[in-house]
């Protein structure tokens, strides 16, 4: 998965099917929960990405290439019919998180009923002090009177701290709640929901502003009538929604527009993806399926005893840097970023989302960088690159769902969906009559799928061969790695080749006609 230095006329087209190199951790992760659930890669490592916001985002600031460090919390958002696994998906990310949180309630107990001993003892020494005072007042003994007084100021003022509760993760909750929370317990918590409907059709979303400043990490005033006015101040919040399309439908017809108008919709990192309904067949178990979740529940169990940690000493944010070489290359994108937001770019029309692009770049790098390396690394380029083509991939779901986008680009997307579910299949080769036939619908009307095609292969992403003999059209999906003879075989006896077709792909006996020809097959 490489990502050109110079990259802003196919910000749209970048590609996961190679992996995350410099994610190895992340990379084991997504594989065993892909394994175990058969849910579609993308859940996978969308859930994988907020479930390190939520442990990380109270431990960690990340730098800004321009200004101070800054929240990495991420907004997600997927959207995944019913029967997706994106329940499993969750429960599995996240009962490390569901345990701690009932592990420090039990605990909370304990310290509360210490707490209301010790708050009465003190209730029981300040009623004796004043009815001292009140003798000494009778008695006019200005001496013990000076001395009781004192005695009442360090009664007074030896009132324990009243324990708070330790609440990282909550699913419905009003905005209030989430502020009295924010303001008077752990400052940094996730709305996490595997059905949507409960957080897009619930109060959460009926204040959105405040969403965004804690996005942000900004402060927000709290006014009440009947108690104390208050202001939050430096709060975290992580925002994972996975949603039905009907869900998200029903949503954006009611606050679609004021979600893009005020940016909401802009700072969400948003998945649709392909189905894996009917490919979920019963195999034989991996060896170590599993290793790469227990690996990383036995993080996520260090990440939450550190928040513990810090919880009950109020301990500051470590900050993620960046590398000199990381920070160069991202100017770089950021730079090929905002050209993308002028006339003509990919973003003209989707500016709030293109104007927070490069920061969910940079949070999820730094997420990233805290995972695999540890909290006193600097982010490395490698990372960076990864953590942009994540960004990149999720923004062209962004841009296809949320606008309107011209008739072409809308189809290379669809089609390039479509190679991606063939490569998740572990095809390499596919015929382009059957890529035709079998892709997708909109395709198929004279013209609309050689111009697709066309398009992807000339921003890299395929290459197009015809066999000389018989005129066979064959797209490769890995243009960038030499023939693969065994897989080429595979690919024969499934589409029962004739012996010339098969004899002339052997011996490479085969034009390339997209993209301009260089080499032969």
């Amino acid at each position: 998965m490489q990502v050109d230095d110079s990259i802003s006329s196919r910000l749209q087209y970048t590609y996961l099917h190679d992996g995350l190199p410099s994610c190895p951790k992340t990379e084991k992760l997504i594989h065993s929960l892909t394994a175990i659930t058969q849910a579609p890669w993308e859940i996978s490592l969308l859930a994988a990405l907020g479930n390190y916001s939520t442990l990380i985002q109270g431990l960690a600031n990340v730098e800004k290439i321009q200004g101070k460090g800054g929240a990495l919390g991420l907004f997600i958002l997927i959207i995944a019919a019913s029967g997706e696994r994106k329940t499993t998906v969750f429960d599995l990310l996240n009962q490390t998180i569901i345990d701690f949180q009932q592990e420090e309630a039990k605990r909370l107990e304990n310290q509360l009923i210490e707490y209301e001993i010790d708050s009465e003892i003190i209730d029981e020494k300040i009623k004796h002090l004043k009815k001292a005072i009140v003798t000494a007042v009778k008695s006019d003994k200005e001496s013990s009177l000076n001395d009781l007084k004192q005695k009442l100021k360090t009664a007074k003022s030896g009132y324990p701290k009243k324990p708070t509760e330790l609440n990282i993760v909550f699913e419905d909750i009003t905005p209030e709640a989430t502020l009295h929370q924010l303001g008077h317990g752990w400052p940094n918590v996730a709305l996490i929901s595997n059905e949507g409907g409960t957080i897009l059709q619930g109060r959460a979303m009926q204040k959105l502003p405040l969403l965004n400043n804690l996005w942000s990490g900004e402060p927000c005033s709290v006014y009440r009538k009947s108690s104390p006015n208050y202001t939050v101040t430096d709060a975290r919040l992580t925002l994972v929604i996975a949603g039905q399309p009907s869900a998200v439908e029903k949503y954006m017809r009611k606050k679609g527009e004021e979600s893009v108008g005020i940016g909401f919709t802009g700072r969400l990192i948003v998945s649709n993806p392909q189905s894996t309904q009917g490919q979920r067949f019963i195999k034989t178990k991996e060896p170590d399926i599993e290793e790469g979740l227990h690996e990383h529940n036995e993080l996520a169990r260090e990440l939450l005893l550190e928040i513990s940690e810090r919880h009950k000493s109020d301990c500051k944010r470590d900050t993620i840097r960046w590398s000199h070489e990381a920070k160069e290359l991202g100017m770089k994108i950021y730079n090929d970023i905002e050209l993308e937001l002028g006339p003509g770019g990919c973003f003209e029309h989707a500016r709030e989302h293109g104007n927070k692009l490069f920061e969910n770049i940079g949070r999820i790098a730094a997420l990233l960088t805290y995972v695999e390396l540890g909290k006193d690394k600097d982010i490395s380029v490698g990372i960076l690159r990864d953590a942009i083509n994540i960004a990149f991939y999720f923004s062209r779901t962004y841009l296809n769902h949320f606008k309107v986008l011209p008739d072409h680009i809308s189809d290379i997307h669809k089609l390039d969906v479509f190679f991606n579910t063939q490569r998740s299949e572990g095809q390499r080769y596919i015929m382009k009559n059957k890529a035709r036939q079998n892709g997708p619908n909109p395709l198929r009307p004279p013209g609309r799928f050689d111009a697709a095609l066309e398009a992807s292969a000339n921003n890299g992403n395929i290459r197009v061969y015809r066999v000389e003999r018989t005129g066979l059209i064959l797209i490769d999906l890995y243009p960038q790695y030499d023939v693969d003879y065994p897989m080429l075989e595979q690919f024969q006896v499934k589409n029962n080749l004739s012996p010339s077709n098969a004899t002339d792909l052997y011996t490479g006996r085969v034009v390339q006609i997209l993209p301009r020809p260089r080499s032969s097959l």
